[in-house]
């Protein structure tokens, strides 16, 4: 019941959203009320002075042609419509200002007019418009007692109801308007705080959730984000379908001009059946701008028949959003692409600061952790491999051969650990965007996993030359390294063989072992089939999967770590 009576408000409040983004509105209904007090007064002033008469009549019926000319003009197509638009609101003026100096019973609602369409001018023609606009009313007000007014013995009669009711109901729009602007600056400003609460988290700018919300604020059907890294020139690209889940296609080359707009960073609209590109210049003035090889690659790559895009530009990060909705050449959708282009720009801003402090914090953590492993573990490791360099000499003669061939090997894996741990302790090593040959890390673990744990170990990979992130790998060689002490520890492997390859911009792994020990087997990708809880902990960290069964008496683990864009490179 508290729903269906507040339906009332609702309405109300969109209504007054509606007045206070659309002046022109507001401008034809303030224009009707003074054509209602004009007429009353004019019937009044032809009462009063007989000679008058003709004078009043045609007043009065110029003026409601020209109310008649203005409700047919909203009517026209929105370019032509466009174009008569300042000559419109010029004429409007001149009569605002005629009704100030001439005819002193119309001051009041004249004046209240003058100011809408000052706002008008503003919203429609751009600041400079509505500044000399501004600047002819007030001098217009300032000189107009040097004038004589209109039926100066009339002029001194008090003005009717009909025209203080026009003063009210003009006040009242401009009262309107101004809380229609506030309340729209209030939902704007909450749509932009939720991008920067989502911006603001310790992870990866959530592109999902970003496109959701640009869908969700134009109230589109589709919304297609293209980007470029600066640093870097790659090309990105990302679909939205309303209902459906977000597509990250490979872009195309054709894309790249699409960021280079020819109306240069401004939002425009556009539609398929058209060359113009609709959007403000560089004075807030309207202006439709003709790019017909833009609007054809624009129809070719993205293929909306109409919509709007504004530019992102944040840090490293240069791209545009295309919506596709519909628009109806209105100003105020410029306005809204506006909001929501500054919007965006301030969520990957947010975004990138936290980022580049996220990874400092982890770079002086990382730092202090390798001071203190450099101290305790790889010190022990010196002071072991130390002990079997004075320890074998002396058992040489003691030991059988095969034993002491395990002694020595025993040694070079401490000192093939004791170089891998160095090298992990390099921060360097661990900096986003350095690649490593998968194959050559994954045969390298192999070969030292065969030594650790005496077994046979083997890892092959579909393309010897398949590279991926650095930090990529290593939480790989970490997985790897796990997963393999599972099969020897719990189900006495002596057989393991790693096959990786990349598919669908994941990374596929199988491990293969000799063992016949039944495991549990994991669902649809959720770690609680998995055993170890320091494998499934990595898996998680990485967003993959696992499935475990048992082949052919062997038993078979296959892992799928999806990969960014960006770490694949082959």
């Amino acid at each position: 019941m508290r729903e269906i009576g507040g339906i009332p408000f609702l309405f109300a409040e969109k209504c007054t959203i509606h007045l206070g983004r659309s002046p022109i509105i507001s401008v034809t209904l303030a224009r009707l009320a003074l054509l209602i007090a004009l007429a009353n007064e004019m019937a009044r002033l032809a009462e009063f002075d007989p000679a008058m008469r003709g004078i009043a009549q045609a007043a009065v019926a110029g003026y409601a042609g020209w109310n008649l000319l203005c409700l047919g003009g909203l009517l026209v197509f929105t370019r032509y419509e466009l174009l008569a638009r300042p000559l419109v609101l010029f004429i409007d003026f001149l009569i605002c200002v005629t009704f100030v100096v001439l005819f002193r019973l119309l001051e009041l609602p004249a004046i209240l007019g003058c100011l809408l369409l000052l706002w008008a001018c503003h919203e429609r023609l751009g600041k400079t418009a509505s500044s000399i606009g501004a600047l002819t009313f007030i001098l217009a007000f300032l000189f107009r007692n040097h004038y004589e007014p209109l039926a100066q013995d009339y002029a001194r009669q008090l003005a009717s109801d009909y025209t203080d009711s026009a003063a009210i109901f003009i006040g009242s729009l401009i009262a309107l308007s101004v809380i229609g602007s506030h309340l729209y600056q209030a939902h704007v400003k909450s749509w932009g705080d939720q991008l920067q609460a989502a911006g603001g988290n310790l992870s990866d700018p959530p592109m999902e959730f970003l496109m959701e919300q640009v869908l969700a604020f134009f109230r589109g059907r589709e919304v297609c984000f293209i980007w470029e890294d600066m640093d870097s020139r790659a090309l990105h690209c990302a679909n939205l379908t309303i209902g459906a889940a977000p597509v990250f296609p490979v872009p195309d080359e054709a894309m790249r001009p699409l960021l280079q707009a020819s109306v240069l960073e401004a939002p425009f609209l556009f539609t398929s059946y058209s060359d113009r590109l609709f959007f403000r210049n560089s004075f807030g003035g309207l202006k439709f701008a003709n790019a017909p090889d833009y609007v054809d690659n624009l129809n070719q790559t993205v293929g909306y028949k109409r919509g709007a895009s504004f530019a992102v530009n944040a840090g490293a990060l240069r791209g545009r959003f295309f919506i596709a909705c519909s628009h109806g050449w209105s100003p105020n959708f410029l306005t809204h692409c506006e909001f929501a282009s500054d919007s965006v720009d301030s969520f990957f801003e947010r975004s990138f600061f936290l980022d580049a402090w996220r990874n400092r914090a982890f770079s002086e953590a990382r730092l202090a952790l390798s001071g203190d492993l450099h101290d305790s573990v790889l010190q022990t490791l010196a002071a072991m491999r130390l002990r079997f360099s004075t320890l074998l000499p002396k058992v040489q003669t003691l030991l059988p051969s095969v034993e002491l061939h395990d002694l020595k090997r025993l040694q070079d894996m401490i000192i093939s650990e004791q170089g891998r741990l160095r090298q992990l302790l390099n921060e360097s090593k661990r900096t986003n965007g350095v690649s490593q040959n998968l194959a050559e890390s994954l045969s390298s673990c192999a070969e030292m996993l065969s030594t650790q744990w005496n077994i046979d170990c083997h890892a092959c990979v579909d393309h010897p030359d398949v590279d991926i992130d650095r930090s990529t790998a290593i939480e790989v060689e970490f997985l790897v390294r796990e997963a393999v002490a599972n099969a020897v520890q719990h189900a006495s492997a002596r057989q393991v063989t790693i096959a990786a390859a990349l598919q669908d911009d994941a990374l596929l792994m199988a491990f293969r072992n000799d063992s016949k020990a039944d495991q549990p087997v994991n669902g649809h990708g959720r770690m609680d089939g998995i055993q170890s809880q320091s494998l499934s902990r990595r898996l998680k960290m990485l967003g993959g999967t696992a499935y475990f069964d048992n082949i052919n008496d062997k038993a078979l683990l296959s892992i799928r770590i999806p990969l960014k864009h960006a770490e694949k490179r082959v």
